[in-house]
């Protein structure tokens, strides 16, 4: 499907989920791991393994992935927009917990700027507000925020969606 609001697919890398991976605690766990290391800029409090233990595709110790990111390149492009193009890419919905792994195991292939994980509503934590949407922001300082975006703000030019795939047979 050719949707002209995305471009062609950037920092494409072969993810391979560690053995000892434990969906569980995976946001928890990098959490503890980011904190207090001076790349990290800020981390949200809403970011932990309880608010975003739901998510559509749970990815499994010792598989592969396939991971890139998509350009956003129109001025405005809703949450719901995002997520029925990823659904048109037969993307795989990994929530916080792909972003937060894929951020430990390949920090240099995210572009800069904003990456975010959707993932189907119902699977999203809420706030008193709005449903959140998972977010890395890699800034050219090397500082990093990881957190939770509105997702009524859906996405803006220049920002990215995180795509994942299973990887084709060796």
């Amino acid at each position: 499907m050719n949707d002209r609001r995305f471009g062609e697919p950037e920092g494409k890398f072969t993810l391979a989920v560690p053995v000892g991976y434990r969906h569980r605690s995976q946001i928890d766990t990098f959490v503890k791991r980011m904190h207090g290391r001076k790349e990290t800029q800020h981390i949200s409090e809403n970011l932990t393994s309880e608010n975003l233990s739901r998510v559509t595709t749970r990815l499994v110790a010792g598989k592969l992935y396939e991971v890139s990111f998509i350009p956003v390149c129109v001025e405005h492009v809703g949450s719901a927009g995002c997520l029925a193009y990823l659904e048109s890419q037969h993307a795989l919905l990994v929530g916080a917990q792909g972003l937060t792994l894929a951020r430990l195991v390949m920090p240099k292939a995210f572009p800069l700027g904003w990456v975010y994980s959707l993932d189907k509503k119902v699977n999203l934590f809420a706030d008193k507000i709005n449903y959140q949407i998972p977010f890395a922001h890699r800034y050219p300082s090397g500082l990093w925020d990881i957190g939770l975006g509105d997702w009524a703000d859906g996405l803006n030019e220049g920002e990215h969606l995180m795509l994942v795939r299973e990887a084709p047979p060796i």
